[in-house]
C-alpha cells in the first residue's frame, strides 16, 4: 500500500505519518526492488489509534508506552485520562463563570480584583489547592447522596400512587406535575453519578468511603431521637406541667422546632459514635479524615450549646395547658404562665383544613382543628396530649376537646364551626364523628 493510500484511508498527511515512523510509533516494511515503503492493514490501524490517542492530548512519549501495555493497563490509562479531562473542563467552567463576574464587577477595581486574588491562586494551582479539591470531589457525588435524593424525590411519586388507588383526582394533575419533576431529579441524578463514577472512579470512590456513616448514623439518630422526644415530653408532662392540667398543646412551629432539635444532634452523636468504633475497629484515613470535619462543633461548641439552648427554652416554654377551671398560657417572656378562665375565651372556630400545601399541619386538608380566641392571641389545638392519669382520656381519643367544648359552649362563648370537608380526614370513622359532634355543638343548646 503507498503512502498516498494511507493518507486517504487515515486522515493524516505524508509528513504526519513520517513523523510518526521516524519517532518510532510505526514500523513500515520496504519493498525489495526499489527500498519503498510499502503500508499493511496493520500500520493503517496503528495510525488510526495513533491519531485518536493525540487528539486525547496523548504526547508521543506517552503514545510510546501505551503501545507496549496491555488491554487492562490501557484501560487504567483512559480512565486516568478521562478524569483529568473532566477536572480540566471544571476548571475551565469556573474561570468562565469568574470572568462574567469580574465583567461586572470591574477588573480596574483594586478592591475587586484583590478580593478574587485567592480565587485566580487556587484555579492556577498556585499556593494552597484545597479550594480547587473541595470543589472537584463536590462534584463528584457519593452513592449515599445519590440514593438520599432518590428517596426525596420518591415522595410525590409514591403520592400519586396512592391518590389513585384511592381515587384522589382533585389535586391529580399538580400531584403528576411533582411526581415528574420527581422522576426527572432521580434520572439527572443518576446519569450525573454514573457519569462521574465512569469518568471519576477514584474520586468517587473516595466520596463513597467518606460518606459510609450516613445511613447508619441516621438510623440511629432517629432510635435515638425518638427516645430524647419521648424523654422530653414526659419532662414537659411531669415536672413543667402545673397541678391538675386536663391536656396540653404546643405551639405548631414549636412542635416541629423540638423535633428538628431533638433529632440533629440525635444524628450527630451517633455520627461520632460510629467514628469511634471505626477508629478501635480499623485505623483509617479515611475515617482520620472524616473526623477531622468535627473540629468545627469543638470550635463552636458554646455557640452552638447556647443556641440550641436557647430554642428548647422557646419550645418547651409555648404550651397552653387546659385545667378543670382554667386555662394556663405559657410564653417565653412568662414561663410560669398566665391564668384565664373559661369565661375570658371571646371566640371558638372549628372545623377541617381545606389547603393542600400548608406551613401549618392544622390547615392541611382533611385535618381537623379547634381554636380559641383570648387575650388577643389565637391557640390551636389539633393533637393535644393529655394527662394519663386521667382514664376516660386514655381510653376514649380526643375526648378532652368534646368536654372542652362543651363547657365553653354551656358559658355562651360564640362559636363559628364548618364541616366541610369532614370526608377528607383520613382518621378512624368514630374520630370523624365526635369532629362533627364538636363542630355541631352550638352555644346554650342552640
Amino acid at each position: 500500500m503507498k503512502i498516498k493510500d494511507v493518507e486517504q484511508r487515515t486522515g493524516l498527511t505524508a509528513k504526519s505519518i513520517r513523523y510518526y515512523e521516524a519517532k518510532g510509533l510505526l514500523q513500515v516494511g520496504r519493498e525489495e526492488h526499489n527500498a519503498y515503503r510499502s503500508y499493511t492493514e496493520e500500520n493503517v490501524q496503528e495510525l488510526k489509534r495513533i491519531r485518536l490517542l493525540r487528539y486525547l492530548d496523548f504526547s508521543i512519549e506517552q503514545i510510546r508506552e501505551i503501545q507496549q501495555m496491555d488491554t487492562a493497563q490501557i484501560k487504567e490509562v483512559l480512565i486516568d485520562k478521562a478524569e483529568m479531562l473532566d477536572n480540566r473542563s471544571q476548571d475551565l467552567e469556573m474561570k468562565r463563570n469568574l470572568c462574567r463576574t469580574l465583567s461586572k464587577d470591574g477588573i480596574s477595581n483594586d478592591a475587586v480584583v484583590g478580593e478574587y486574588t485567592e480565587v485566580f491562586r487556587a484555579l492556577d494551582g498556585e499556593g494552597d489547592d484545597d479550594l480547587a479539591e473541595c470543589l472537584k470531589d463536590l462534584s463528584c457525588p457519593s452513592m449515599t447522596e445519590v440514593i438520599g435524593w432518590t428517596l426525596l424525590c420518591s415522595g410525590p411519586i409514591l403520592w400519586l400512587f396512592i391518590n389513585i388507588q384511592e381515587h384522589k383526582w382533585d389535586s391529580l394533575m399538580i400531584n403528576a406535575i411533582l411526581a415528574l419533576l420527581g422522576a426527572v431529579g432521580i434520572t439527572g441524578k443518576w446519569i450525573h453519578y454514573l457519569h462521574k463514577r465512569k469518568f471519576q472512579p477514584k474520586r468517587v470512590k473516595k466520596n463513597n468511603r467518606a460518606n459510609w456513616y450516613i445511613f447508619p448514623a441516621a438510623l440511629i439518630g432517629c432510635v435515638l431521637g425518638i427516645v430524647l422526644i419521648i424523654f422530653v415530653m414526659a419532662e414537659v408532662e411531669i415536672w413543667l406541667a402545673p397541678q391538675g392540667w386536663l391536656f396540653y398543646q404546643l405551639r405548631p412551629w414549636a412542635e416541629f422546632m423540638l423535633i428538628l432539635l431533638l433529632m440533629v444532634p440525635a444524628f450527630y452523636f451517633a455520627k461520632r459514635f460510629l467514628f469511634w468504633i471505626s477508629g478501635k475497629i480499623r485505623k483509617s484515613s479515611n475515617v482520620s479524615a472524616a473526623s477531622a470535619g468535627q473540629g468545627t462543633f469543638r470550635k463552636y461548641w458554646v455557640l452552638f450549646t447556647l443556641t440550641w439552648g436557647t430554642t428548647i427554652y422557646l419550645c418547651l416554654t409555648s404550651a397552653t395547658y387546659i385545667m378543670e377551671d382554667q386555662i394556663i398560657v405559657r410564653t417565653p417572656f412568662r414561663p410560669q404562665g398566665k391564668c384565664y378562665s373559661y369565661e375570658e375565651v371571646t371566640k371558638v372556630q372549628t372545623g377541617f383544613g381545606r389547603k393542600m400545601w400548608s406551613l401549618h399541619e392544622y390547615q392541611k386538608k382533611g385535618n381537623f382543628f379547634y381554636i380559641i380566641s383570648l387575650d388577643g392571641r389565637r391557640i390551636v389545638f389539633s393533637q393535644p396530649s393529655v394527662n394519663e392519669q386521667i382514664a376516660r382520656y386514655e381510653e376514649d381519643t380526643y375526648l378532652e376537646l368534646e368536654e372542652f367544648d362543651q363547657r365553653l359552649m354551656q358559658l355562651g362563648i360564640r362559636k363559628e364551626s364548618d364541616e366541610t370537608g369532614y370526608q377528607d380526614c383520613e382518621l378512624d370513622q368514630q374520630y370523624v364523628e365526635r369532629f362533627r359532634r364538636i363542630i355541631g355543638n352550638r352555644r346554650g343548646g342552640e
